[in-house]
C-alpha cells in the first residue's frame, strides 16, 4: 500500500512538472545583417532590455499566463503579444535602420501580426503628423489606415480569430486615434503656424472640433485622448482672449466646450478632463468655475469624490501657501533645505539625465539666472535620478554646479509626493517668504517666466 502511494506521488508531481514545463512559451528575434543600427528590445515585465546588432538572432523564453498578452518594445514598436503554451515565435528585423518588422508562428498569429500592424499604425500616423506638409495627402493616408485596419480586423473575426464585439470596439479605437491625429496635425506640423494664422486650420481638424463629432455617445468611451488633444493644442488659440487669469486657456477650453459639447455622458468626461488638467496647474482664478463645471456634469459619484478630495489636496499648493520643505542632497552628500535659501526667491528646476525636454531648457534657464544674478534669486537644480553616478557625470557635463541637487528614493521621494510632480521637467517658484508662487511655472523657454519672477523683484 505505502508502495502504490509513493508510485502515485511520484506520478502527480511528474505530471505537475510537465504542465509547468508547458507553459513556456519562445520568442526568437532575428536581425537582419542589413540593419546598420543596434536594435532595441525591451520588456519592463520580463525584465528584457537589450540592443541586438546585425545578424544577430537571440530566443527568449516566456511563461504564458492565462494567455494574457506580453508587451514588447521591439526597433520603436510597441507589441501586445498573445501567446499560448509551447508556442513558437518568430521576429524577424530588417532594414538598414530596423524599419521593417514582420512576424510568424503561434498560435495566435493571425491576431499578432494584426497588433504589429497596429504598432506601426500610430507609429506611422504619428510621423506623418509631424512630417507630411501636405494637408490632403495626410488625410487621404489617415482614411487609408483605417480603412486598412477595417480589412484586417474583419478577416481575424471571419477567420475565428477574434469575437466580432472586440473587432467592432476596436474599429472605434481606432477610428478615435486618428480623429485625434487630425486635430494634432496642425500643431504639430512645421507647415503650420496656427499661432499667426488659426484660419489655416485645416477643414478636416475643424470638422473634428464640432458639435456633430463631439455629441456622438461613443466620444465618452472612446474618446478621452481625442477631448484631451482638442483641449491642450485649441486651448491655445484662447490665451490672447482672457489676459487676466494667469492660465488663460483653461478659461478659453471651458468656455469652447461649453458651447460644443451637450451629450451628458460626454459632458460627464470633459468635466473630469478639465478638472484633471487644471490640478497641475492650480490657480485660485480658474479652479472655481472649472470645478462648478464638473460638480454639475460628472455623473460618476465616485470619481467625483475622489477628484474633489484633489482640489482640496491640491489647494495646498495654491499661490501664497507655504512652500512645503524639500530635503536635498548635494555633490558631495551633504544635506541642504529648502528653507536654508529663505529670504530670497527661489526658482527650482526639477530635472532627469534621461528626459532631453529638460536637457533642451538648460541653456534657457542658465541665461535666465545669468540676468538675474544679484538680484535676490536663488536657483536649484533637483534632479530626480535614483542612480548618483549618471546624474553626477552628466550635472558635470553641464557644467552647472552651484546649487546641483539629487532626492533621495527619486519619483518616489517625498518631494515628489508634496509637489505633485509626475514627470520632468517642471518648474517651481517661491517667493523671499517661502510661500509658494508657482508650483508648476512656466518652461524658462516661456516669456512667461520672466513676467512672473519681475512681479517678485
Amino acid at each position: 500500500m505505502k508502495t502504490s502511494k509513493k508510485i502515485f506521488l511520484i506520478l502527480l508531481i511528474s505530471l505537475l512538472n510537465i504542465q509547468l514545463t508547458a507553459q513556456n512559451s519562445k520568442l526568437l528575434i532575428k536581425v537582419g545583417k542589413e540593419c546598420k543600427k543596434e536594435v532595441r528590445i525591451f520588456s519592463r515585465a520580463e525584465n528584457i532590455e537589450q540592443l541586438l546588432s546585425s545578424g544577430t538572432n537571440v530566443e527568449f523564453e516566456f511563461t504564458v499566463d492565462n494567455n494574457e498578452p506580453k508587451q514588447l518594445f521591439v526597433a520603436g514598436c510597441i507589441l501586445n503579444m498573445k501567446m499560448a503554451p509551447n508556442d513558437q515565435v518568430t521576429l524577424s528585423v530588417s532594414g538598414e535602420n530596423g524599419e521593417s518588422i514582420s512576424l510568424s508562428g503561434g498560435k495566435f498569429e493571425a491576431l499578432n501580426k494584426y497588433q504589429l500592424f497596429k504598432s506601426k499604425f500610430m507609429k506611422g500616423s504619428w510621423s506623418k503628423t509631424q512630417s507630411l506638409t501636405d494637408s490632403s495627402v495626410f488625410k487621404t493616408q489617415m482614411d487609408q489606415l483605417i480603412k486598412s485596419s477595417v480589412q484586417l480586423l474583419e478577416e481575424l473575426v471571419e477567420n475565428g480569430d477574434v469575437e466580432k464585439q472586440w473587432a467592432e470596439e476596436e474599429k472605434l479605437r481606432n477610428k478615435y486615434y486618428v480623429l485625434n491625429r487630425q486635430v494634432s496635425y496642425p500643431f504639430m506640423n512645421a507647415a503650420y503656424s496656427y499661432k499667426k494664422k488659426p484660419d489655416a486650420i485645416p477643414s478636416f481638424t475643424k470638422a473634428v472640433v464640432s458639435k456633430e463629432v463631439l455629441n456622438n455617445p461613443e466620444v465618452a468611451i472612446y474618446g478621452q485622448n481625442l477631448i484631451q488633444s482638442i483641449l491642450y493644442n485649441y486651448g491655445k488659440l484662447f490665451n490672447d482672449k482672457y489676459p487676466g487669469t494667469p492660465n488663460p486657456s483653461a478659461i478659453g477650453n471651458l468656455k469652447m466646450m461649453q458651447k460644443l459639447v451637450t451629450n451628458k455622458e460626454v459632458k460627464s468626461l470633459v468635466s473630469q478632463i478639465l478638472l484633471a488638467r487644471q490640478l497641475g496647474e492650480y490657480s485660485d482664478a480658474n479652479i472655481k468655475p472649472i470645478m462648478d463645471y464638473f460638480i454639475e456634469n460628472c455623473l460618476d459619484e465616485k470619481v467625483k469624490k475622489e477628484m474633489l478630495a484633489k482640489v482640496e489636496e491640491v489647494s495646498l499648493l495654491g499661490p501664497g501657501k507655504p512652500a512645503p520643505e524639500i530635503e536635498l542632497i548635494d555633490m558631495e552628500g551633504k544635506i541642504h533645505y529648502l528653507s536654508d535659501y529663505k529670504g530670497n526667491n527661489v526658482y527650482i528646476d526639477v530635472w532627469a539625465t534621461y528626459c532631453g525636454k529638460c536637457i533642451a531648457e538648460m541653456p534657457h534657464l542658465n541665461k535666465i539666472e545669468e540676468d538675474y544674478k544679484g538680484k535676490n534669486w536663488v536657483f536649484l537644480m533637483v534632479s530626480l535620478d535614483t542612480d548618483k553616478t549618471k546624474w553626477l557625470k552628466k550635472a558635470k557635463e553641464l557644467g552647472n554646479l552651484e546649487h546641483q541637487f539629487i532626492v533621495d528614493k527619486g519619483h518616489k521621494s517625498q518631494f515628489n509626493k508634496d509637489y505633485r510632480i509626475g514627470y520632468a521637467p517642471r518648474y517651481i517658484i517661491i517667493d523671499k517668504k517661502g510661500k509658494l508662487v508657482n508650483f508648476n511655472a512656466p518652461f524658462p523657454s516661456d516669456p512667461k517666466t520672466r513676467r512672473i519672477m519681475n512681479s517678485l523683484q
